[in-house]
C-alpha cells in the first residue's frame, strides 16, 4: 500500500525498505539473509511481499506489513541464487555453477515443482 516504498538488498545480506517520499528517504529493515542479497521482486498479485534470492542458498519471502521478522517463507535451493524470476505463484531460480532452473511454488515452500536442464 506503499508506491513510495523501494525495497532493496545488500552485500551484507540486510534487507530493507526504503520510503522515497519521506524526508530523508526513511529507511525501514525488513530481515536479512546470512549472506548477501543478489535478487530481489515484487508480484502485483501479492503486493506486501518481497522475495529475494541470496548466496546463502536460499529464496525468502517477506510479509513487509509485518514488520521485520523472521521471512513469511523460505525455499532452500541448494547453491547461490545467481538469479531469479518471479511469476506469481512460481519462482523461477538459476543457482550459481549449474545450468539448470528450478521452478518453485511460493505458496507451498519445498522441492521444485519443475526444473529446467
Amino acid at each position: 500500500d506503499r508506491p513510495a516504498a523501494c525495497a532493496h538488498g545488500r552485500a551484507d545480506g540486510r534487507l530493507a525498505l526504503t520510503d522515497a517520499l519521506a524526508r530523508g528517504g526513511a529507511e525501514t529493515e525488513v530481515g536479512a539473509h546470512g549472506e548477501g542479497v543478489c535478487a530481489l521482486h515484487t508480484a502485483a498479485a501479492a503486493p506486501s511481499l518481497v522475495i529475494s534470492g541470496s548466496w546463502d542458498r536460499t529464496v525468502r519471502t517477506w510479509d513487509c506489513k509485518a514488520g521485520p521478522r523472521a521471512p513469511a517463507a523460505e525455499l532452500k535451493v541448494g547453491r547461490p541464487v545467481a538469479c531469479m524470476d518471479v511469476q506469481w505463484p512460481s519462482v523461477a531460480v538459476g543457482v550459481a555453477g549449474s545450468a539448470a532452473i528450478a521452478v518453485f511454488d511460493l505458496r507451498r515452500p519445498g522441492p521444485p515443482v519443475h526444473t529446467l536442464d
